[in-house]
């Protein structure tokens, strides 16, 4: 889970949220031609966001989530929809240090320093967004700590192999 998972030092995590059985998770999955979507869920984000919360309650540390490939496995597979977003940006409010730069709409956070973020000795949980669909927007959650890839642009990209070498030279 991501409270392990923070333990043993990850800082940043690649989210993949999904509505499954009316629940925001975590998932992956993949649109196979022959048989349709394959793939699984995972953690619940009420649970993810209490174990941020137990977790930056006692370390100073800078956190990144990153929101990408977003699915309603109870509506066709169809990409979250803006109010399901603005749902999913309403319950991570919950996220106790979420991240708020003093000009959030216009931030470029790639050009902040690390004292920036956590210098002052108190956490912070970065939520960077990538939806899926056209013409979703962050509206009112874009100065509550929700950032756009332009503000934030992090480097995904697919290695498309399972060779070690290959993987190290990309």
């Amino acid at each position: 889970n991501i409270g392990q998972q923070l333990t043993f030092g990850s800082r940043y995590f690649d989210l993949r949220p999904v509505i499954a059985s009316g629940v925001f998770k975590t998932g992956h999955y993949s649109d196979l031609d022959v048989i349709g979507f394959q793939g699984a869920d995972g953690q619940a984000f009420s649970e993810i966001i209490s174990e941020l919360n137990a977790f930056t309650a006692s370390n100073a540390e800078l956190v990144v989530l990153n929101l990408s490939h977003d699915l309603n496995t109870d509506s066709g597979y169809g990409t979250l929809t803006q109010s399901d977003w603005n749902n999913l940006f309403q319950q991570m409010t919950g996220i106790n240090h979420l991240f708020i730069a003093p000009n959030p709409t216009t931030v470029d956070l790639t050009s902040m320093t690390l004292n920036q973020f956590i210098g002052s000795g108190q956490a912070a949980v970065l939520v960077i967004v990538q939806p899926s669909g056209s013409g979703i927007s962050l509206g009112s959650f874009a100065t509550q700590g929700f950032y756009t890839y332009s503000q934030y642009n992090a480097y995904n990209s697919y290695a498309d192999t399972d060779n070690l070498t290959t993987m190290i030279n990309d």
